[in-house]
C-alpha cells in the first residue's frame, strides 16, 4: 500500500450497499440520482426553477482563468475565455402561482444569490 507523505496510509475506499448504509445508519436520508436508480425515473413532478449565476465579463474571473490555463497546458486549444460561475436547481411545488415564484426568486437572486455588482444571473422555470 502506497503511503503519503506525511506517512499516514490511506483509507481503503469500498462500495456498500444501501441496505447495508441504512441498517447501520437507519436515521440517514439518503437522495439517488434518477438516473443512476433502478427505476430510472424520477419521483419529482412539480416545478423547478433553474438559476445560472455568471461573473459580469467586464470583472476579471481568476477562477475562470486558471481553468482556461489548465486546459491550455493538457492541450485543447481554441479556448477564448472560461467563466465559472454557480448553478443551482430549486424545487417548488404545483401549488403555487408561477408569477409570484417568479418575482420572490429574481427577488432572492437580486438580493442574496448573487453579487449584482461582479454577477449577472438568468431565471428558467421549467414544468415537470
Amino acid at each position: 500500500m502506497a503511503r503519503f507523505r506525511s506517512g499516514i496510509d490511506p483509507i481503503p475506499i469500498r462500495f456498500v450497499e444501501k441496505s447495508e448504509l441504512l441498517w447501520k445508519y437507519p436515521t440517514i436520508q439518503l437522495c439517488f440520482h434518477p438516473a443512476r436508480s433502478g427505476s430510472g425515473q424520477a419521483t419529482y413532478h412539480g416545478m423547478k426553477a433553474r438559476i445560472i449565476i455568471t461573473p459580469k465579463k467586464a470583472v476579471f474571473d481568476p477562477q475562470g482563468k486558471t481553468v482556461q490555463n489548465t486546459l491550455e497546458h493538457f492541450g485543447h486549444t481554441g479556448i477564448e475565455a472560461v467563466h465559472v460561475g454557480k448553478f443551482l436547481e430549486v424545487e417548488l411545488t404545483d401549488r403555487e402561482d408561477l408569477e409570484a415564484v417568479e418575482v420572490r426568486l429574481h427577488d432572492a437572486c437580486r438580493r442574496f444569490l448573487t453579487n449584482p455588482v461582479i454577477e449577472d444571473y438568468t431565471l428558467e422555470i421549467i414544468h415537470s
